[in-house]
């Protein structure tokens, strides 16, 4: 069980549940994660993730489907599998922490493993973050999330993605990027 140090479980019988759910998911290899919520609101952080090539992005579910469902990829929140499961895909030590939890859920189902999301909450007790350090454009960040990116397209994508990602994404995406660094620095300039 790979569990953030930031993380919060309220249920005694946690660890009980999810052994009851993964045992009642009839596929192998499958890694599952309960649902995250956003310290001890209701709100959810997570109940799994996708990426999408043509927006660039990372785009969150919020909505709770069914007691368990598979998902394209997730955080590495809060994971929950066998052993030799996680050894199909390792973390990629190139990727610093920004996405490579992403990464390790792709390579993951590249191996034909499966992904799911269990309907029991953990609560994730993050702190408050900047909006510059939640883009990620604070100190190395920025660099290495460009670095990152490009890493992830060469690993995962088909040579159409890779194609129009090096024409048009890669470019489009650090515009994007550097106009929110300046747009940063100046709110923290304006903050103190």
């Amino acid at each position: 069980f790979l569990l953030d140090d930031d993380n919060r479980i309220l249920d005694n019988n946690f660890l009980t549940k999810l052994v009851s759910f993964y045992e009642s998911i009839k596929y192998s290899p499958k890694i599952i994660s309960p649902v995250i919520y956003y310290r001890t609101s209701l709100k959810i952080q997570s109940a799994g993730i996708s990426f999408s090539y043509i927006f660039w992005k990372v785009f969150v579910n919020t909505h709770i489907k069914w007691d368990f469902f598979e998902v394209e990829a997730i955080w590495g929140n809060s994971l929950f599998g066998k052993g030799k499961d996680f050894k199909l895909a390792r973390f990629d030590e190139k990727i610093w922490f920004i996405r490579e939890d992403v990464d390790f859920a792709y390579s993951f189902r590249e191996k034909w493993g499966k992904i799911f999301v269990v309907n029991l909450p953990i609560y994730h007790m993050e702190r408050d973050k900047t909006w510059a350090e939640k883009s990620f454009l604070v100190w190395e960040a920025f660099k290495k999330k460009v670095k990152n990116r490009d890493i992830f397209v060469a690993k995962h994508w088909n040579w159409f993605e890779k194609f129009v990602y090096r024409l048009f994404g890669r470019w489009f995406s650090l515009i994007i990027w550097y106009g929110k660094k300046i747009i940063g620095k100046k709110r923290e300039r304006s903050e103190d």
